[in-house]
């Protein structure tokens, strides 16, 4: 299907990926963003300009308990009660001094909880024993860092936590954080004012940004109230406040927690390796043998295909690399062949099929089709069937996987844990969402030796059109299996669905909202009162209303209508002209819901708006061949129940013509150039992680807390200003 952006996220190196223009969250597309955003995607935006957003994005998935449900059920491991009484023994004089709240305190800030730091370092260096009463080795270090940048690779770094629990021993007071080491962010205020939005969108863009993490941990102290926050790809938790100043046991177990635990422990996955090649930083994926006495294989990442900067921490987190087989986890390893492949990593539900078993469920049906299956067919449509089903599966336009394997788990919900929206919205105490299931996932890892046919990234008409008829073709054939692909902006299957399969998807909002169906993106089942008018080059009527509220299931022409959408993306968001650059701003959305000038235009495929956007060396006879298509397609929605399988024959035969008639006055027209992908001329500067040096620092920052120990108001970082300055360029057509 279609090959998702490589302007999106980091690449398999340090140096960022060149990134679509930076736009606020919901805002209307820009024609240089990138067509595959999936829901919820913060695309390039500064993160603290988001956390609002992103709030309100979690809220369904977070879940509160008590502190001691949470250390039992999510913390790292539990420190033995004589390990806590003899840190508690041995530092009481450093703990008294935490008997007093931060706000009686009449120093600034920073001065108020860099009180805290020789206490939590001293805790560093007790002795400390599980309850199995095994010896733990200190392996994490606090550090005090209000006035220290959070670096990463994704754009939208340069925001900042008041400290961290991370893998480095920061000796003196950094002026940069590196993402990739720190384990545990934490945010201090020094009243009841709430720091849930800090946390919260920290964290998210450390998961967002670091493919070793299976899971992260917060820590919020407002005042004298301090919690403590599990963030995975099933769920979040924030455990119920308690006094640090008066419960120094519940505080110190905490820290114990934290400071002793492993790697893997506190969220890090040992199956994920950063390594560096080339001076540079990519990552090894071990993927598993297909039996438990087999070696795993090495993958190392080339580039990143996809990495979508999701606003939700629980989820898929679909990420797709291009690698390479390696002979070793080590910064020395060596290629086995000269063969790059697709690597994709995608969090599903425990109990999900696999994208390879979707795939075999698909290719063995195929293998059963016959050509009296498809005498509906036109010859030409016919023909393209036989030589696809001549040799299964080479003969196939898939992708094929050659290998697959399961990677770690997210912990199981704890049954304590219950939704609380007013974790982030104490005054409604409610959110926009309704709260999200909450299953178990696992990492699931296919490598994969074939690209998708269709790239956003094409750069002329002939290239795209032609790889969107190799996809129809696709579509075609999956029919015949009796599947839906329900997101034909994927190159994979994983949304891939039987078509007579009832049970109620638990998000049925499947796809991408550039290219989603209306009736999906609305979430309403669309009445056509009366049957749209429809003959070649002749305008259908406007008849499509809003319907009852009544979740529609994703049928057959959902699929062939966000091709229709591909298509349309490609004529209004890639061609290098005016009128068409204008309509897709309005029409290419990331919001919940269609914006109105889409679901307008599919209500009147016929209205002008098409046709005086469209490039005018596409002559009249291409805009009333897309006007029969988009009809052909409104003509599906035409009946009262599904269609029966005679009239999906008809359907897709019909279709098929349609979309082969726009394609081939497409691929014939003359002098149409393509706009160019978008660069970002801010992120080739110094400092992207694989030119900055450490030893820069000093040099490199400013500054850049609320206030100085003055109590002067902060400067911002320059990356930060530099990024802000980026974040207001304009394309040229804007």
């Amino acid at each position: 299907m279609i090959e998702p952006s490589q302007g999106q996220a980091s690449h398999g190196s340090h140096p960022l990926s060149t990134l679509p223009k930076p736009t606020q969250l919901w805002n209307i597309a820009s024609v240089n963003q990138t067509s595959r955003i999936s829901k919820g995607d913060l695309g390039a935006v500064l993160q603290h300009e988001i956390r609002t957003e992103i709030a309100d994005q979690m809220a369904p998935e977070l879940l509160l308990c008590s502190v001691e449900d949470f250390i039992q059920s999510y913390a790292p491991f539990e420190p033995h009660d004589t390990s806590v009484q003899s840190a508690l023994n041995l530092m009481e004089d450093d703990l008294r001094d935490l008997k007093q709240s931060p706000s009686e305190f009449q120093t600034t800030e920073m001065a108020n909880f860099r009180r805290l730091t020789p206490t939590i370092r001293a805790l560093g260096s007790q002795q400390c024993r599980d309850v199995h009463d095994k010896p733990r080795v200190s392996k994490f270090c606090y550090t005090d860092c209000p006035n220290a940048v959070v670096r990463a690779e994704l754009f939208g770094s340069g925001f900042q936590v008041d400290a961290c629990i991370s893998k480095r021993d920061y000796t003196s007071p950094p002026g940069i954080i590196d993402s990739w080491e720190t384990a545990v962010v934490a945010e201090f205020k020094p009243s009841a004012k709430s720091k849930v939005r800090d946390i919260v969108s920290a964290a998210n863009h450390l998961m967002n940004d670091d493919p070793c993490r299976m899971w992260m941990y917060g820590i919020t102290i407002e005042d004298e109230k301090m919690a403590i926050w599990y963030f995975s790809r099933s769920h979040s938790v924030k455990s119920n406040d308690f006094n640090f100043t008066k419960d120094h046991k519940t505080f110190v177990k905490i820290l114990l927690s934290f400071l002793f635990a492993t790697e893997q422990e506190i969220g890090f996955d040992p199956t994920i390796h950063r390594i560096r090649h080339q001076n540079m930083s990519h990552f090894i994926y071990e993927v598993p043998g297909k039996l438990p006495s087999d070696p795993p294989k090495y993958y190392r990442t080339i580039e990143s295909i996809f990495n979508p900067r999701v606003a939700c921490i629980a989820g898929r987190k679909t990420r797709v690399w291009k690698a390479e087989e390696v002979d070793e986890v080590s910064d020395k390893a060596v290629p086995v062949s000269n063969a790059e492949v697709a690597l994709k990593e995608v969090w599903l539900d425990d109990g999900s099929r696999t994208e390879r078993e979707i795939q075999d469920l698909i290719l063995n049906r195929l293998k059963q089709i016959k050509p009296k299956d498809y005498t509906w067919a036109d010859p030409d449509l016919k023909g393209l069937i036989d030589k696809a089903l001549s040799n299964v599966p080479r003969s196939l336009p898939f992708m094929e996987i050659i290998c697959d394997g399961w990677g770690n788990t997210s912990k199981p919900r704890s049954r304590a844990a219950k939704h609380d929206p007013g974790i982030f919205f104490p005054q409604s105490g409610s959110s926009s969402l309704p709260p999200r299931s909450t299953p178990s996932r696992l990492d699931q890892r296919s490598i994969q030796a074939k690209r998708s046919p269709i790239s956003h990234s094409a750069e002329d008409l002939p290239t795209a059109f032609n790889a969107i008829q190799e996809t129809v073709l696709a579509l075609v054939l999956m029919f015949l299996a009796g599947w839906l692909h329900r997101d034909v902006s994927t190159v994979t299957f994983e949304y891939a669905k039987e078509s007579n399969d009832t049970e109620a998807s638990s998000d049925p909002k499947t796809g991408t909202p550039f290219f989603m169906p209306i009736e999906i993106h609305s979430g309403e089942k669309l009445h056509i009162p009366r049957p749209p008018r429809r003959g070649k080059g002749n305008a259908p009527t406007p008849g499509v209303v809003p319907g009852s509220f009544q979740t529609p299931k994703f049928v057959h022409q959902h699929d062939l209508e966000s091709m229709k959408w591909v298509l349309l993306w490609f004529l209004l968001g890639r061609i290098d002209y005016k009128q068409a650059n204008d309509l897709c701003h309005l029409i290419y959305t990331n919001l919940h819901c269609p914006a109105p000038e889409r679901r307008k235009l599919f209500q009147s495929p016929g209205n002008k708006s098409y046709s005086d956007a469209f490039h005018p060396n596409l002559t009249d006879a291409f805009a009333a061949e897309f006007q029969e298509l988009h009809a052909a397609i409104l003509d599906s929605y035409l009946r009262d129940g599904d269609p029966t399988q005679a009239e999906y024959h008809v359907l897709y035969n019909d279709i098929w013509s349609c979309f082969r008639r726009v394609i081939k006055l497409a691929v014939a027209a003359q002098g149409i150039k393509f706009l160019p992908l978008p660069q970002n001329p801010e992120l080739n500067r110094a400092e992207r992680r694989g030119t900055l040096k450490v030893n820069d620092d000093a040099d490199y920052i400013e500054r850049t807390s609320e206030e100085d120990e003055q109590g002067a108001p902060r400067t911002p970082h320059p990356m930060v200003l530099r990024k802000r300055k980026a974040s207001e360029i304009d394309h040229p057509l804007a």
